[in-house]
């Protein structure tokens, strides 16, 4: 089975990976034949992974789904499985066989075309596509003037972009993932 290890381009381009987390055997039972093999043999082989430093993380979609089900109509909360998530607490999302992007930085979401190896080798491996969607520029200043992030961690925008901050390196601070994705789905 191929996992994200044996992706030439992702790995080319996210460079330090490590494991912050062991997948449970249960979770790999529950989400096998529901989310890609690709995932699947990821998860049995190294657990749940961040990439580039804290750029990207791989989850486990049980820890994520109370933060989800804030933006989500009930009748979605099921059907919806967080795979992966960014140093800005952006999501990427399987549901019912797609790819979905929610942004959290600007609220918007949007469908990724492909299956998931395409997306990690083709989009998330690009630096055009991640310095415009998911702001990977702006996440290199960041862990140079906040530090590294941890798993419960996101840089977050202070004030909030609905309420009138820019996008700005120094409107960033490091906070809490959970409170601070529940903020921001009150908005």
């Amino acid at each position: 089975m191929t996992t994200i290890a044996q992706l030439t381009c992702f790995n080319e381009f996210h460079k330090n990976v490590s494991t912050y987390k062991i997948c449970p055997s249960e979770v790999i039972e529950k989400y096998s034949g529901i989310l890609p093999e690709l995932l699947i043999a990821t998860w049995k082989e190294t657990g749940f992974q961040n990439f580039s430093n804290g750029f990207l993380w791989s989850v486990n979609p049980d820890e994520y789904r109370n933060i989800i089900s804030d933006f989500l109509h009930d009748y979605q909360i099921d059907d919806v499985h967080v795979i992966f998530r960014t140093a800005f607490g952006d999501m990427i999302l399987f549901y019912k066989g797609i790819f979905y992007h929610f942004c959290i930085v600007t609220m918007r979401h949007s469908k990724l075309t492909g299956t998931l190896d395409a997306i990690l080798e083709m989009d998330m491996a690009q630096k055009y596509f991640l310095d415009s969607i998911f702001f990977f520029n702006l996440f290199k200043k960041a862990k140079k003037n906040l530090g590294e992030l941890t798993e419960d961690e996101v840089y977050g925008f202070f004030p909030a972009l609905p309420l009138g901050s820019a996008i700005l390196v120094e409107n960033l601070q490091k906070v809490n993932l959970c409170a601070h994705l529940h903020f921001l789905s009150q908005l």
